[in-house]
């Protein structure tokens, strides 16, 4: 099911780049004064080297203590880039992502960077994108991240009176019957 609207209509136009030849502290400080997860990384001649996002930042510099003064960018950055043409639809942003396991698509066009598009973009414009990606955390991660259900029932013994029930409630981190359910809440 297309979406009718492209990526170019949603897009953020002039993404935030920044040249290959340039610290991981100077790369960081331009994204925190553009309030972006993300920043593009150039070479002197505007073609695309890289992307560095806020993962990147986690993964390559705290976890292994890289210091981030001293670092080029380009020893930390992702140069396997994923891209989109802002001539697709938005359905097939979704899909690419989540095929990728990406938040974000540099926008390319030939072979120039035009913008950028995010899952909040595709959010904020197509609440119905929330499907495809609940359909990935499902098949990703099923067991690992359950879905609270605070309507749910379970059966088993009750963790007050320990006497067996088919409709334990969970209260209080606690599985209780309907007779002890007052009594702890």
């Amino acid at each position: 099911m297309a979406y009718g609207i492209l990526v170019r209509e949603v897009m953020t136009q002039n993404p935030v780049v920044i040249t290959e030849d340039k610290t991981v502290m100077e790369t960081i400080k331009k994204m925190m004064k553009h309030k972006v997860g993300s920043i593009v990384i150039v070479d002197k001649k505007k073609n695309i080297k890289g992307i560095f996002t806020e993962k990147d930042v986690i993964e390559k510099i705290v976890a292994v203590a890289v210091d981030p003064k001293k670092t080029l960018i380009t020893k930390v950055m992702t140069t396997k880039l994923c891209t989109i043409s802002p001539w697709l639809d938005l359905e097939e942003a979704a899909e690419l992502m989540n095929e990728e396991g990406v938040r974000r698509l540099p926008v390319i066009e030939g072979e120039k960077l035009i913008g950028m598009i995010t899952v909040k973009d595709l959010l904020k414009t197509e609440p119905q994108v929330i499907d495809v990606l609940r359909e990935k955390l499902m098949i990703k991660e099923p067991e690992s991240k359950p879905i609270y259900d605070s309507k749910r029932h379970e059966s088993g013994p009750c963790e007050v009176c320990s006497n067996y029930s088919d409709k334990l409630q969970y209260s209080q981190a606690m599985w209780v019957c309907e007779d002890c359910l007052e009594e702890v809440q």
